[in-house]
């Protein structure tokens, strides 16, 4: 296996509630402040929200660029237009700790469970599409996206870490959601009520 792939098969200790965490990738809004590097290429503006049904939160890119690298670039899913191949990625949490993320060249399964009520262990595992995304000489093009969902994890850990400590902060009281950029998360939190009241 890819020493990279296997990288990010091993769990990553987050000192923060495993709910932050899915909270996170639910909304994009955090991108702009969060995540210089993913909004240059997926940018806050460009993210919409979408149905599949059922408790799942959504929500896409119109503006996904896969890597490039002397021109090539990794093979993409078959049967998808054009302008998908271009442009759209899905990024869809199934209720209550998977998330994926539906790309071009790869799909993303992105798991955090709960160690404590202010631990988790996040795992991240790409599958890329076909034998030849897997040969030697595609090595630097499947790190491109690992190397830039590592950094924005990263960063994200940070970010929710912070946002744990906050929480216990005698001056928090809770808070509102926005209903412009936070129906997903607010979905996700009616959820969690209903699973904890039944």
């Amino acid at each position: 296996m890819d020493s990279g792939l296997q990288d990010l098969c091993q769990a990553v200790r987050c000192n923060a509630n495993w709910k932050l965490a899915v909270e996170n990738f639910s909304e994009s809004y955090h991108l702009t402040w969060v995540h210089p590097s993913l909004n240059s290429c997926s940018r806050m503006e460009d993210h919409f929200n979408f149905e599949v049904g059922g408790p799942h939160g959504r929500q896409g890119s119109l503006l996904y660029r896969s890597g490039l690298i002397d021109g090539h670039s990794l093979p993409t899913f078959p049967n998808l237009d054009a302008l998908k191949k271009q442009t759209v990625a899905e990024y869809i949490t199934v209720f209550p700790n998977l998330m994926l993320g539906v790309h071009p060249d790869y799909f993303l399964v992105f798991l955090v469970n709960p160690l404590g009520p202010d631990t988790s262990a996040e795992r991240m595992v790409f599958y890329f599409v076909g034998d030849a995304a897997m040969t030697p000489d595609h090595k630097m093009l499947r790190h491109l996206p690992i190397d830039l969902w590592q950094v924005t994890n990263d960063e994200d850990i940070e970010m929710i870490e912070r946002m744990q400590v906050g929480r216990r902060s005698p001056g928090f009281d809770g808070g509102c959601f926005s209903p412009a950029l936070e129906q997903t998360v607010y979905r996700f939190q009616q959820e969690i009520a209903q699973a904890v009241g039944e």
